[in-house]
């Protein structure tokens, strides 16, 4: 099993080191998370209205990689039998 060492926290998230890692990890709240997922599909939905191209570009590749984050949170979540903190 990995251990995992607490190395600060900040409101909605924490900084972690894992025993079988080098570097350490950023842990964020899955409201947190939510949250921003949900603002950055924002900010594309008002880019692709009055945006550059690569304004868009950008942005719905952050929007993207939010949403991986939170799906893997979700799945997660759901195999430890736990509610989200947040509804759709």
């Amino acid at each position: 099993m990995t251990e995992l060492t607490l190395l600060g926290e900040e409101p909605g998230a924490a900084l972690i080191l894992r025993s079988s890692r080098r570097q350490p990890a950023l842990l964020v709240q899955g409201d947190t998370l939510y949250i921003a997922t949900r603002a950055a599909e924002e900010l594309v939905q008002e880019l692709q209205l009055n945006g550059s191209e690569d304004a868009r570009h950008g942005a719905v590749e952050v929007a993207e990689t939010l949403r991986e984050w939170l799906a893997s949170y979700e799945r997660m979540m759901n195999a430890a039998h736990l509610d989200l903190p947040y509804a759709e």
